[in-house]
């Protein structure tokens, strides 16, 4: 797939591509980087905002929310959380997102267009999850938080397509997922009890539980068509939100 995606519908090329630039590193983060966003961390000679522009440029307009040196790039403020910051990158979409975080310093444009490959018909919303064996092989020892289920033990990507509207329409859903957090009555009421008991059914018994039937239960619960493909590309997946694990990337690519 070359240049701008088409949209699986109309085969238009209307697909924007929005970095949420703003995460602001916590203070050991700071302390050791001299940063404030992790955006500006520097990687291999490249601020991993750099990094994810570089990976996105061919894929359609670009939208930076967050601190960008880039004068050739639209960039916007950066909120002052990630809900925020979205909602204003969301603003100025077009019809489609192509929806990226400013902490992935291993992604190139290969890995969005696999990506991108999977997105189908009819789908308002894809994200990519990742087997925890292939987050093994690109970036060992380097921890990920994941779930197990019937295919295998998964970790979701930090990468998404999705309908614009669709993503606007989930704003209010996930403001509440987020004032919520540290209250698990209040979060599994948002949740719904479909996609609670098949998230309490993967604890007890993986295989009981399909990639596909978590995201219809989701969609049928959020009024979204939610889909999850299952990508190889670790790369999108592998987040650098902590020093730790920009310590030990920098250290594997120093000893490969």
């Amino acid at each position: 797939m070359g240049g701008v995606r088409a949209h699986p519908d109309s085969g238009g090329p209307d697909l924007d591509v929005l970095i949420l630039a703003g995460g602001r590193c916590d203070p050991e983060f700071a302390a050791k980087t001299g940063c404030e966003f992790r955006g500006d961390v520097p990687f291999l000679g490249k601020t991993m905002t750099e990094i994810a522009l570089a990976a996105t440029r061919s894929f359609g307009a670009q939208t930076v929310v967050g601190p960008c040196s880039d004068p050739s790039v639209r960039s916007l403020p950066a909120g002052s959380g990630y809900l925020e910051s979205l909602e204003s990158g969301l603003a100025v979409m077009g019809d489609e997102t192509l929806l990226v975080t400013a902490d992935l310093p291993l992604l190139r444009p290969e890995h969005v267009t696999a990506f991108l490959g999977l997105v189908t018909a009819g789908v308002e919303v894809c994200l990519p999850v990742i087997e925890k064996s292939e987050c093994d092989r690109v970036a060992p020892g380097v921890p990920r938080t994941t779930i197990a289920l019937r295919e295998g033990r998964f970790t979701a990507g930090n990468i998404l397509w999705a309908k614009t509207e669709a993503l606007k329409r989930l704003l209010p859903r996930a403001r509440q997922g987020y004032d919520s957090r540290k209250s698990p009555m209040k979060l599994a009421q948002l949740l719904g009890p479909a996609v609670l008991g098949k998230l309490l059914l993967a604890r007890i018994n993986p295989r009981a539980v399909s990639v596909d039937s978590l995201a219809e239960a989701a969609s049928r619960q959020v009024g979204v068509n939610v889909k999850a493909v299952v990508c190889r590309e670790a790369e999108i997946g592998t987040d650098v939100d902590r020093y730790e694990q920009l310590e030990a990337l920098l250290a594997l690519k120093k000893n490969s």
